[in-house]
C-alpha cells in the first residue's frame, strides 16, 4: 500500500511540472477591446502629445488579457514596440512590464504631428512564443478637436522645436528679408523680429500665424531698414495661436543688404576730380565702417571708349586712399573713366554698381562731315564714333518754290528709300548717286 502511495504521488507531481511547463500565455478572446492606446492624459486637464500610454479599462490588470488557465501566472512579462506609419522597422519601446501592472506611460519624445502603430505583446519569461494584441494607432494629435485645447508637452517642448523646427533665412535684401521653414507641428506660430540697437522687445515687430496642420505655412517676410542687424525669435504653441503655453527658438541674427543708392552716393563723395590738374582721387577706407552689412569690397577703375574697356588701376577695401593722373591716358577721343565696385555683403550676397563716373572731352575730337559736289556726296566718319554703329542718310529733292521734282534713279528700287550703311571705326565712307533730272514745268 505506502508503494502505491509513492507511486501516486510521484506521478501526480510529474502532472502537475508537465502543465506548469506546457502553460504558455495565451490571449483571451478579443483582448485588444480591454486595452485603451493614446496620449497620455492628466484626466480631463492635459493631454501629453509626446507621450504615449497604454492602459488597461475598467482599472484591470495586464494579466486580464491572458486566458484564465494563465492568468495567475507571474512568468509573463508586457513588452510595446512602435513605428512610424510607413515604416517597416518596429522599435522596442518598453519590456519586462510586469504583468501585474495595470497602465505603462514611460514612453516619452513622440512627434506629435506623426502617426504612429503600436503592438502590445505578452513574452513569456521561460522558452516559448510571444501574444500580440491587434496593432493600435496613434496620432497625430490633432485629428480629434476637443482636445486640441489641452494638449502640452510632458517633455522638454523648446528641445523638441530645436531638434525638429528647421529654418533658413531667404531673399534677403536691402529693404526686407524672408524666413521659410519646413512644416512645424504647431497651431499657433508667433514670431518677434527686433534690430539688435534696440533694448526693448516691446519695440520689436511681430506676426501671429493661425497655423493649419493640413496647409500648413511654411515662411513668412518682414520689410526692415537696410544694412542692419535683427534678432529673431519664434514662439510655439500645439493648443492654438492664443496660447499662453509656448515654446521658444531663437535663430541667428540676420543682416539686411545695403541699400544701393546710398551705397554709391558714399562712393562718390569719397572721390574727386581736378579738371585743371587732371588728378582723380578716392579713399575709401572708412566705408566698412559705416556699412556692417559689407563684408568686402574690391574695386576696378577703367577706361570707357564706345564700349571698348580698358582696365587702368585695381584694389580693395583693404588699400589705402589713392590717386591717378587721368592726362597719362593716350586716346584722340572722348572717354569715360568708371569706378567699378564690386562687393560681398555678411550673408554672402555678391553685387556691383558704379562707385563714380568722370566723363573726359576731347577738344580736338572730330565731328562728322557731310559733302556734296554735281554728281558725289561724301559723308567722313567721325573715327571716334561707335564701332558697328549704322549711319542712316535720307535724300530728297526739292524745286523751286518748295516744289517736289520728279526724279529718275538708275537704281529704281532705291527711289523713296532711305539707304543704311554700316561702317567700322576710322572707315571714310563716300557715297556715289548719279542722277538724271527731268525738269518739267520749268
Amino acid at each position: 500500500m505506502m508503494v502505491l502511495l509513492r507511486l501516486a504521488l510521484v506521478l501526480g507531481t510529474g502532472i502537475m511540472v508537465y502543465q506548469a511547463e506546457a502553460c504558455q500565455p495565451e490571449l483571451v478572446e478579443d483582448a485588444a477591446s480591454l486595452v485603451t492606446v493614446g496620449y497620455d492624459r492628466q484626466r480631463t486637464t492635459a493631454m501629453y502629445v509626446d507621450t504615449l500610454s497604454v492602459d488597461m479599462k475598467n482599472k484591470k490588470k495586464f494579466a486580464s488579457l491572458l486566458t484564465p488557465a494563465c492568468n495567475g501566472r507571474r512568468d509573463a512579462t508586457v513588452a510595446i514596440e512602435i513605428r512610424k506609419v510607413g515604416s517597416e522597422e518596429w522599435v522596442e519601446k518598453a519590456r519586462n512590464i510586469k504583468i501585474t501592472a495595470k497602465h505603462y506611460d514611460d514612453i516619452k519624445n513622440l512627434d506629435p504631428c506623426t502617426t504612429y502603430e503600436v503592438k502590445v505583446l505578452i513574452k513569456p519569461t521561460k522558452a516559448g512564443e510571444a501574444r500580440e494584441l491587434s496593432i493600435f494607432k496613434v496620432g497625430p494629435y490633432y485629428e480629434d478637436p476637443k482636445d486640441i485645447a489641452i494638449s502640452k508637452f510632458k517633455g522638454d517642448g523648446e528641445q523638441y522645436y530645436k531638434d525638429n523646427f528647421k529654418a533658413e533665412y531667404i531673399q534677403v535684401t536691402d529693404s526686407s528679408f524672408t524666413v521659410k521653414w519646413d512644416p512645424v507641428c504647431a497651431l499657433g506660430i508667433h514670431v518677434f523680429v527686433k534690430n539688435v540697437e534696440q533694448e526693448d522687445w516691446d519695440e520689436a515687430l511681430e506676426k501671429k500665424i493661425a497655423n493649419d496642420m493640413k496647409n500648413p505655412t511654411t515662411e513668412i517676410t518682414f520689410d526692415v531698414p537696410h544694412c542692419k542687424e535683427f534678432e529673431v525669435i519664434f514662439e510655439f504653441a500645439v493648443d492654438s495661436a492664443d496660447s499662453q503655453e509656448t515654446y521658444e527658438r531663437e535663430l541667428p541674427t540676420v543682416i539686411s543688404d545695403p541699400n544701393q543708392k546710398v551705397l554709391k552716393s558714399k562712393f562718390e563723395e569719397a572721390h574727386k576730380f581736378d579738371n585743371i590738374s587732371s588728378v582723380l582721387e578716392w579713399d575709401f577706407t572708412h566705408l566698412l565702417d559705416e556699412f556692417d552689412c559689407i563684408e568686402s569690397f574690391s574695386y576696378k577703375l577703367v577706361k570707357d571708349e564706345n564700349g571698348d574697356i580698358d582696365p587702368l588701376l585695381d584694389g580693395n577695401h583693404d588699400s589705402k586712399g589713392d590717386e591717378f593722373n587721368v592726362s597719362s591716358v593716350v586716346s584722340e577721343c572722348n572717354f569715360g573713366i568708371r569706378m567699378n565696385i564690386e562687393y560681398e555683403t555678411v550673408e554672402n550676397h555678391v553685387d556691383s554698381l558704379v562707385g563714380f563716373e568722370e566723363h573726359i572731352h576731347k577738344k580736338d575730337q572730330k565731328d562728322n562731315t557731310i559733302s556734296v559736289n554735281e554728281t558725289n556726296i561724301i559723308f567722313e566718319v567721325n573715327p571716334c564714333g561707335e564701332p558697328d554703329s549704322d549711319i542712316v542718310i535720307g535724300l530728297s529733292e526739292i524745286g523751286r518754290g518748295g516744289r517736289e521734282l520728279s526724279t529718275s534713279i538708275l537704281e529704281s528700287n532705291l527711289a523713296g528709300k532711305l539707304l543704311s550703311i554700316v561702317h567700322d571705326e576710322y572707315q571714310e565712307v563716300s557715297i556715289l548717286m548719279t542722277w538724271i533730272l527731268s525738269l518739267r514745268g520749268l
